[in-house]
Parts: C-alpha cells; structure tokens; sequence
C-alpha cells in the first residue's frame, strides 16, 4: 500500500514529466485515505489530470477546483486587466488589448525545475536555514522604476498588502525572507506597485491560474 513518501515520489515524477495514468490512480486512491495528503496535493491534481491528457486546457469549469484552493481570487483581479510593463524584462501577469503572454507546466519546464528542486535552490529563491521542519527562503527580484514590491501566495491567502520585499540599497533588487513548512508546495507571485502580478523571472516552473495567467511554482 502506498504510503507518503511513495505520494511525494509520484508528484516528484509529475514535476519531472514521467507520471503515468496508474501512477496518478495510485496517488487519488492514497489521497482517499490520507488527510494531509489529500491537502497537500489535491490543488495538484487537476493539473495531472490536465497534463495526462483526461481533462481538456483552457476550459473554466476544469479549473474551478485549482482556483479556488489555491488563487483565492482578489476581489479586483477578474475585474483588473494587467498592462504589459515597458520596463520590465518579464511577463506581466493578465492580458491586454494584443493579447497576453504567460507559462504554463510543461515537462521541459519540469525536468529543470526538478534539477533546482534538487539542488534545494532556484536563481531567484535561496535556502538559508534548515530544522527539521521549516526552512527560511529568500525570495528576490529585479524591477527597476517601481516603488513597492510585494508576495502574495498560497501561504499568505494571497494578501498583496502583508509582505512588503525591501530594496537593496540603490539596487533594482529587492527580497524578503520567509519561514515555510517543509514537504510542501507553494503558489505565489510578486505584486509590482500595487497592481501588477508577475511570475518569477527566475523560477523555471509556473502554473495555469485559471485567468489565462501564470503564478510560480516552490516545492520545498
């Protein structure tokens, strides 16, 4: 019988694109039985289900479920239409009049995530601190010509206004440090003067939000 590390190695092996159809049964049927399973990875499921092919991309009533366990959704954000940044070097978050350009998971995304996941370490996302069961992270961005950056994500509720990232000197970096449960995976994007949501630039993996937009991806 599967037990939870025998869950993780499945999700593991989605992150890498080797999951197969009875590797996705195992890890439902285990997820039945287990609680906190069930609440670690069921945001995921969707996603496999999505991947292998058993549920249609882009339909909205599919991703109700990712939605609304892990977005949250802020009561202007379907509402709001982001606008491409001119100064930014990476993907707003939403669309505009020309369209909108976001990631998605795909299994070459996945094999270099599964690399950093390995190592422990993203370009933008930097271990610091281990105990048996939190870790402190740092997360860091570049956004010149903006005033304020903030993280929202699945562990906030996705609150744009309670982790405000300092600024580096006179630097365009900014970061913030925080302590996260382990075993763990997270959903989160940086919130650009209050109004614009991107990805990652350095985080490699990236999921549907739903909105035809993009939010990073951390496994810790």
């Amino acid at each position: 019988m599967m037990n939870c590390d025998d869950a993780q190695a499945i999700v593991s092996s989605w992150i890498k694109g080797d999951l197969d159809d009875p590797g996705l049964r195992e890890l439902k049927a285990h997820m039945d039985g287990c609680q906190d399973c069930a609440l670690r990875y069921r945001s995921l499921v969707l996603l496999m289900e999505r991947d292998l092919g058993l549920r249609p991309k882009g339909r909205e009533e599919d991703m109700g479920a990712f939605v609304n366990s892990v977005m949250a959704v802020l009561p202007d954000r379907a509402a709001t239409r982001r606008r491409r940044s001119r100064f930014l070097p990476f993907p707003i978050i939403g669309s505009s009049a020309g369209g909108s350009r976001h990631s998605v998971f795909t299994p070459i995304l996945g094999l270099a995530a599964a690399a950093l996941f390995v190592l422990g370490l993203s370009l933008g996302i930097f271990f610091t601190k281990l105990n048996n069961d939190r870790v402190t992270i740092r997360f860091e961005i570049s956004a010149p010509a903006v005033n304020s950056v903030h993280l929202a994500g699945s562990f906030n509720d996705w609150n744009d206004k309670s982790y405000a990232l300092k600024r580096i000197g006179s630097s365009d970096t900014w970061e913030i440090s925080l302590r996260l449960p382990k075993g763990n995976f997270y959903v989160y994007n940086f919130v650009l003067d209050g109004e614009q949501w991107v990805v990652d630039p350095n985080s490699p993996l990236t999921v549907d939000d739903g909105f035809g937009s993009a939010s990073s991806l951390l496994r810790l």
